[in-house]
C-alpha cells in the first residue's frame, strides 16, 4: 500500500455524498427561477435577506423543537475549536426571525418583509430530489398576525410559479390552531392513537405521546388508515383559530388561487401555528401522483421561543432543484437561453487581427449586439465550424488585409456568400440585417 501522497496522486477526488455541482446548461434554469422570486419579490415589496451559513445550534433546538426529526436526525451540527456550538443552516425561518429580533426590526414599520435565495444543508439519506445541500427560495412576513398575510404569501408563491410557467399545481391546506385550542386537541388525538397503538408502526407508536401529529405524516399504509379516521383539528379550533381560517379560504376563493383542504398537513416542524400549506404539482409517475414544490405557514410562538417576545410570523419556502426539475420535465424554455443565442460570430486570422477582433468585441456589445468568438483557434476553417455549429446568421471576418483596408468580410452562414464592409458602417449594417429575433438582443450595457 502506498503512501497517502501516492494514494493521493494516483486517485481523482470526488463531490462528498449528497450535494451536487451546478454546471453551465443549467444556469439558466436556476437564472429563470431566480428572476421569478426576484421580479415578485418587487411586486410584493420584499426585500432581500441573507442569513450566515451557520448559526449557534441553540436557534434551532429552541426554535424548530428539539423533538423534531430535522435536528433530531439531520442537522449538521459541529463544534469549534472555542466550544462554540454550531449548526450549518437546516431552514431558513429561524435564521431570518433571529435577524429580525437581533438587528431591532421591531421598530421598523410593520410587517417587514424579507426574501432570501440561499443553499441549506440536512443529512439525509440522498435520493431522488433530496440532497444535503440544496437551494431555496423562501418569503417571510414578520410583525402582523392577520389572515390577509397567509392570503398575500400564497399569493406571492403562485405569482412565481405562474412566472415560471407552471400549470398543474394546488394547494394544500389546513390549519393546527394555536396554544388555545390545540391542547385539548392533543389529549384528544394521544388518547385514539393509544386505543390504535397496536396497528401503529414502531416510529409512529414512539412519537405519539410527544409528537402525535407524526402519524399524519408517516408513509405506511396501515398508519394512513389510522390518520384518517383520527379527530381533526380543524373541528377543534377556538373562534378566533376558525375566523382565521375562515377569512384566510375566502380570500383564497377571491383571488382564485387552486386549493384543497387537506386535515394531514402538518409540517412537522414545532413553530407552525394556525395556517399551514403545501404546494402540490400532478405528476406523472409519481407514486401519488403528486409532488411537493414547497410549503410554509404561520409561527406566530417562534419569536417568544428565541426570547423576542410576541411577534407574529408567516411565510413559505420553495424547493428550486424541485422547480428546476419540474421545468425541464413540462418542456419549458429558459428565456434565457434564448437570449444567449447568437447571431454573429467575429473570425479573424493573425496576431495584429485577433488584437483588434478584441476591441471590436467589446464594441458590439456596447451596441447590443452579442457575438461569440473563438480566440483560441487560429485557422479559420475551425472558427467557421464553431460558427456554423452555433447557427449564427452571420460571420464577420477580419485578416491583415481588412486591417490594412479598414474592412470586414461579411458571410452569410446559411448561404455562404460573402461581401465586403467598410469598418466604420459596419454596426449599421449590422443592425439592418440582423433577424427580426436577433433585433431583441440590442439592448446596451
Amino acid at each position: 500500500m502506498g503512501t497517502y501522497e501516492e494514494q493521493s496522486m494516483s486517485s481523482s477526488i470526488e463531490k462528498a455524498k449528497g450535494v451536487k455541482d451546478i454546471l453551465p446548461p443549467d444556469e439558466p434554469y436556476w437564472e429563470l427561477v431566480e428572476e421569478a422570486a426576484k421580479k415578485t419579490a418587487r411586486d410584493f415589496d420584499f426585500f432581500r435577506i441573507s442569513t450566515p451559513i451557520f448559526e449557534k445550534t441553540d436557534l434551532f433546538l429552541r426554535g424548530v423543537g428539539k423533538r423534531t426529526d430535522l435536528v433530531a436526525k439531520e442537522m449538521y451540527s459541529f463544534k469549534t475549536k472555542g466550544d462554540d456550538a454550531l449548526t450549518l443552516r437546516p431552514e431558513g425561518t429561524a435564521p431570518v426571525m433571529r435577524a429580525y429580533i437581533e438587528n431591532g426590526m421591531k421598530s421598523l414599520a410593520q410587517p417587514v418583509k424579507l426574501f432570501y435565495i440561499e443553499p441549506f444543508f440536512r443529512h439525509e439519506r440522498p435520493q431522488h430530489l433530496r440532497q444535503r445541500q440544496f437551494y431555496q427560495v423562501g418569503f417571510e412576513t414578520l410583525g402582523f398576525g392577520s389572515s390577509v398575510i397567509d392570503a398575500e404569501l400564497i399569493q406571492a408563491a403562485t405569482h412565481i410559479l405562474r412566472r415560471i410557467g407552471l400549470e398543474g399545481f394546488e394547494f394544500q391546506v389546513n390549519t393546527l390552531g394555536d396554544a388555545s385550542c390545540r391542547p385539548s386537541y392533543m389529549k384528544k388525538l394521544q388518547e385514539y392513537l393509544k386505543d390504535n397503538k397496536k396497528s401503529l408502526c414502531l416510529d409512529c407508536q414512539e412519537s405519539m405521546v410527544r409528537r402525535p401529529f407524526n402519524v399524519f405524516e408517516c408513509q405506511e399504509e396501515k398508519c394512513a388508515r389510522i390518520a384518517r379516521m383520527a379527530p381533526k383539528m380543524i373541528d377543534e379550533l377556538c373562534e378566533p383559530c376558525h375566523s382565521h381560517f375562515r377569512e384566510l379560504l375566502e380570500m383564497l376563493d377571491e383571488i382564485e388561487v387552486p386549493y384543497t383542504l387537506n386535515p394531514f398537513i402538518v409540517r412537522g416542524l414545532d413553530y407552525y401555528t394556525r395556517t399551514v400549506f403545501e404546494i402540490w404539482l400532478s405528476v406523472e409517475g409519481e407514486p401519488s401522483g403528486m409532488r411537493a414544490l414547497g410549503g410554509g405557514g404561520r409561527y406566530d410562538g417562534l419569536a417568544a421561543e428565541l426570547g423576542g417576545g410576541e411577534i407574529p410570523g408567516s411565510g413559505f419556502a420553495l424547493g428550486v432543484e424541485r422547480l428546476i426539475r419540474v421545468i425541464k420535465n413540462q418542456g419549458l424554455v429558459p428565456p434565457q437561453h434564448k437570449e444567449r443565442e447568437k447571431s454573429i460570430f467575429l473570425a479573424q486570422l493573425g496576431f495584429a487581427a485577433r488584437k483588434r477582433s478584441l476591441k471590436l468585441f467589446s464594441e458590439l456589445m456596447r451596441e447590443g449586439i452579442h457575438a461569440s468568438a473563438a480566440f483560441s483557434r487560429e485557422s479559420l476553417s475551425s472558427q467557421l465550424r464553431i460558427a456554423d455549429k452555433l447557427g449564427v446568421e452571420y460571420a464577420l471576418i477580419l485578416g491583415e488585409k481588412e486591417l490594412f483596408d479598414k474592412s470586414i468580410i461579411l458571410r452569410n452562414m446559411k448561404t455562404g456568400n460573402q461581401e465586403i464592409l467598410e469598418m466604420r458602417n459596419l454596426i449599421a449594417e449590422l443592425k439592418n440585417r440582423l433577424s427580426p429575433f436577433s433585433t431583441k438582443l440590442f439592448r446596451p450595457i
